[in-house]
């Protein structure tokens, strides 16, 4: 029998932690998790969670990364979303929306609410929603970073701006280079760039499985002060004559400049990367983009932003979490 109710304050959170530590899957969508969060939603192995764990968010305090690594350790799945402002939660045969975000400000003095219903039409729904949104995962350098640049909250959860002057003129989560060339590099520029890239993970403090990547520019490319830390990479690479192939989306730590055994100073967007992650043709790529984004899908395409969310959902859900090619209509986890 369906059944809906309206849930207020002790209520809500009495439903939803005894609801989230039921055996069923959850799957929880909530912008802000800030500190005590891990306890105050006790979230379990193969979970899985979305939030806004994005720079500007964690730099202002709304989001407590350490809290986010608390729930990995557990077992959980995460994805970060920047445009995230909803909060649900599909709990078995329920479905929680409301409007509290996990922190102990919205547990202990906030007026909170939500409706609770098992309607199995609200559960596909919600589902469904869910599992769109789920394209950029939480992977172990930039989640480090996160914990870096945390700062807590002063004022109301919001954007800051960026740091080192980098005023975006244009925002977008992705962006893509359309044409990449591997470098052939001597003995000497092989030593320049692994001190560099030591210098990087020193900075950043990188200590995980994923890898340390880049993109060097001779000058500046016209997106340079535009793209930020968190916005996500694609490259369109040549190689050797060969067919050209789509690299899987790479996660942006930062920028650095390197000076070549020659003097000559290049531009480098710092990026993570999985090492057991799989290319995509280019041919296939075009055909699975050409109704999403069809400047994508031309011969030549030019590089920058995909500035429509929902495009760039399209194409970061053409990869897993990890990095395997989408095989079939479902996306894989």
């Amino acid at each position: 029998m369906t059944s809906t109710r309206f849930v207020f304050r002790e209520a809500l959170w009495s439903e939803l932690q005894a609801r989230v530590r039921a055996p069923a899957r959850v799957r929880a969508a909530v912008a802000y998790i800030g500190t005590g969060g891990a306890k105050l939603l006790p979230l379990k192995a193969d979970d899985e969670l979305i939030v806004d764990m994005s720079l500007p968010t964690v730099r202002h305090g709304a989001t407590d990364p350490k809290e986010i690594r608390k729930l990995i350790r557990r077992g959980v799945r995460v994805w970060t979303r920047e445009s995230l402002h909803a909060k649900f939660f599909v709990m078995g045969n329920a479905v929680l929306a409301g409007s509290a975000n996990i922190s102990r400000n919205a547990y202990e003095r906030l007026d909170e609410a939500a409706l609770l219903t098992t309607s199995p039409a609200a559960v596909r729904q919600a589902l469904a929603a869910f599992a769109k949104m789920c394209t950029e995962p939480v992977r172990p350098k930039y989640l480090a970073q996160c914990i870096t640049e945390y700062r807590p909250p002063v004022f109301k959860a919001g954007r800051s701006p960026a740091k080192r002057g980098r005023t975006p003129d244009l925002r977008a989560k992705l962006w893509f280079v359309g044409r990449v060339v591997p470098l052939e590099l001597s003995d000497a520029e092989e030593r320049i760039l692994e001190e560099a890239d030591e210098q990087v993970r020193k900075r950043l403090r990188l200590k995980s499985e994923t890898e340390l990547n880049w993109v060097r520019f001779g000058k500046p490319p016209a997106f340079w002060k535009s793209i930020q830390p968190g916005d996500w990479l694609l490259c369109r690479t040549i190689e050797n004559g060969q067919p050209a192939y789509v690299e899987p989306p790479q996660q942006v730590l930062g920028f650095d400049t390197v000076k070549s055994a020659r003097g000559k100073v290049y531009h480098r967007v710092l990026l993570e990367s999985l090492s057991s992650s799989e290319e995509m043709p280019w041919s296939r790529f075009q055909r699975r983009v050409a109704s999403a984004v069809p400047r994508l899908a031309v011969s030549r395409p030019r590089g920058g932003p995909v500035v429509d969310d929902a495009a760039a959902d399209v194409i970061l859900g053409l990869w897993t979490a990890n990095g395997k090619l989408v095989r079939s209509g479902r996306r894989g986890r």
